[in-house]
């Protein structure tokens, strides 16, 4: 799938923006996520509020947000199949690469 996303980012403190970035083209062994809905919890506006959650400190820019919903619209070569997809998002999101 090619063409442009839009990204909520947060850029620092208390600070949100958007960016276009690149729609990603899956690796062999990944799926992209049209993403529908994306919730935000309270680690997230402890990130955004403070930019920390114990000694956990983000880096901006940083992709709030972890609990998404959505459609797998393309796979990679490896992938065999796949029935269903719940994702719980809990890495460095400043790479998150679904759509």
């Amino acid at each position: 799938m090619d063409g442009k996303m839009k990204v909520a980012v947060m850029n620092g403190i208390g600070k949100m923006g958007f960016e276009e970035r690149d729609i990603p083209t899956p690796k062999a062994d990944e799926v992209l996520v049209k993403l529908d809905y994306v919730g935000i919890c309270g680690s997230d506006l402890h990130y955004y509020e403070t930019g920390a959650i114990g000694d956990y400190v983000v880096e901006p820019p940083f992709v709030l947000g972890h609990e998404p919903g959505g459609v797998v619209v393309e796979v990679g070569e490896d992938v065999t199949h796949l029935r269903k997809l719940a994702t719980e998002l809990h890495w460095n999101r400043k790479n998150l690469r679904t759509l």
